[in-house]
């Protein structure tokens, strides 16, 4: 019941408005009779208040402090029969009630105290039935929209409409996903979830008032699927209907919760499936190859077509999801985030393991894997700005059958790239070169004693004196033996490098004029990349 309802009573019929225009939405939980001076202590929030005045007929300023202690208590309002007591309330008593938006009514009527309260209590009591009953028809729709295993939009749909007041949802990035209404809604929508969002409550139902339209509300509910906010629901909700609204819209996000919840389980358990399968073509661990094809052709996967496999391995350990995403999965959250690059491309199977994800790609696509490859590197680094990474491509292959090769050069590509160059790039087995010939050689005693042979001296000048032999004869042969682009490439003036140079000379022996010399260098030094010594 509002403050406002009070003059559609028959027992009051025409009272008339003292002060407090705005305070007229307000509720009314319960009312009463005031008849003396002192009422510290059991005024109630939300309750109305009557009295004829008796015990304030000889003093303003106990009617005053009557006034400002109904305002610090929150009542809703107060009734006052003038005339009998008190002619009329001083203008500073309006004046305080107008600032505070208290409500107080000039009550007109003969109608004893009892008919009054009897009359308000039973709207009181008829409006919370109806209140329940709107409880009710909800949760009726709710438990239906469960039972019927409703999509989302489609259970939405139907609140909307039983509702008929603005619902929407949000995704965890504050995208629209759902949005029914006819009414205007205010442009501060994402501002009012982003405040939500930075507030200590953030994972409870939020009520924020539409500074566009004052008799509106936006209630905000998370949507938390096992510790994950998943996104927010927002219902717009007249002031006088935001309790009803606010219950409504945390039963609603429970039930899409729920939803997101069985869809989880359902992707989860067919990407297990896959993984399993994954399993099997990249271990060889099958028997028939009969029933290999069968089990491809269940899950969609052309077994006759080129394939390609694209491994992104991930290292987490220095990686923090804080409290807001406690309980969630960063590798699932990235492994999302590239099937929604790589999905529309077509013809491309990902699979999801403990600490790397596998994307076997359509042999067609080959010539575009650096650029698919390029785009995963860009929301890696975007999205998950802590997650070291690496990508390794391994070479199109004549079937699904035989894609285990591919993936055993993705994974060398990463494993001689990350030698190399280190984490965080793209490596595709193609261009790794002469790197992926020679790290078959790497525990080879022989190639041990091949460097020594061939690098020895300086290797024993640089521990001895801490200098930087090694990678400036590096930097001068993959230079071509150019003074200039190899003392730019290393900082150094010209002077200082004709100065290594000539020490490098004299410790190898060597002019560096023969051209199957300088080869067994290059050898040397690129063995030594591959951290042989």
């Amino acid at each position: 019941m509002k403050v406002k309802d009070i003059f559609k009573l028959r027992e009051v019929k025409g009272s008339k408005l003292i002060a407090g225009k705005n305070g007229l939405e307000r509720n009314v939980t319960c009312i009463d009779v005031i008849e003396v001076p002192d009422v510290t202590g059991w005024i109630k929030e939300g309750g109305f208040y009557i009295t004829a005045g008796y015990a304030y007929r000889d003093s303003k300023e106990k009617l005053r402090q009557l006034i400002s202690y109904l305002i610090k208590a929150k009542a809703s309002g107060l009734g006052i029969k003038l005339g009998r007591y008190i002619d009329e309330l001083p203008w500073d008593i309006i004046e305080m009630a107008n600032n505070a938006d208290f409500t107080i009514i000039n009550l007109k009527t003969k109608a004893p105290y009892a008919d009054i309260i009897n009359s308000v209590l039973t709207k009181i009591v008829h409006d919370q039935s109806e209140l329940l009953n709107n409880i009710l028809r909800v949760h009726e729709k709710l438990t239906e929209a469960v039972l019927t295993d409703d999509s989302t939009s489609t259970f939405l749909e139907k609140l909307s409409h039983l509702i008929d007041i603005p619902v929407i949802l949000l995704d965890e990035d504050l995208n629209i996903v759902f949005n029914k209404s006819d009414k205007i809604i205010s442009n501060d929508l994402n501002g009012i979830v982003l405040n939500h969002i930075t507030c200590p409550n953030k994972d409870r139902t939020g009520i924020y008032e539409d500074q566009y339209y004052q008799s509106k509300v936006y209630v905000v509910t998370p949507l938390s699927v096992k510790g994950d906010i998943r996104g927010y629901l927002v219902i717009i909700s007249d002031k006088n209907m935001q309790l009803i609204n606010t219950m409504t819209a945390e039963m609603t996000a429970t039930v899409i919760a729920i939803q997101y919840l069985k869809q989880d389980l359902i992707e989860e358990n067919n990407r297990r499936i896959e993984g399993n399968f994954l399993y099997d073509l990249l271990t060889g661990n099958f028997v028939d190859e009969s029933l290999v094809i069968e089990r491809a052709k269940r899950l969609g996967w052309d077994v006759y077509r080129k394939y390609f496999s694209m491994v992104i391995v991930t290292y987490q350990r220095n990686y923090n999801t804080g409290p807001e995403k406690k309980g969630c999965n960063v590798n699932e959250r990235i492994f999302k985030e590239i099937n929604e690059i790589i999905e529309p491309l077509g013809n491309i199977k990902t699979a999801l393991f403990s600490d790397y994800i596998i994307a076997f790609c359509s042999g067609g696509l080959y010539e575009k894997a650096s650029m698919i490859s390029g785009r995963i590197e860009e929301i890696i680094k975007q999205k998950f700005s802590k997650i070291e990474f690496t990508i390794g491509i391994g070479r199109p292959v004549e079937n699904l059958l035989i894609v285990s090769s591919s993936y055993r050069e993705a994974m060398e590509s990463i494993k001689i790239g990350e030698r190399m160059w280190g984490r965080g790039k793209i490596y595709l087995f193609d261009d790794v070169g002469v790197y992926k010939i020679l790290a078959k050689l790497t525990n080879d005693a022989d190639s041990k004693k091949y460097v020594i042979s061939k690098l020895g001296p300086l290797i024993e000048y640089d521990k001895k004196y801490k200098s930087q032999l090694i990678p400036t004869f590096k930097e001068f042969l993959d230079s071509q033996m150019n003074i200039k682009k190899t003392a730019d490439k290393l900082y150094i003036h010209r002077n200082t490098l004709i100065y290594r140079i000539d020490k490098i000379k004299e410790l190898l022996g060597t002019e560096l004029n023969d051209d199957k010399e300088i080869f067994g260098y290059h050898m040397a030094l690129k063995l030594m990349d591959l951290s042989i010594i």
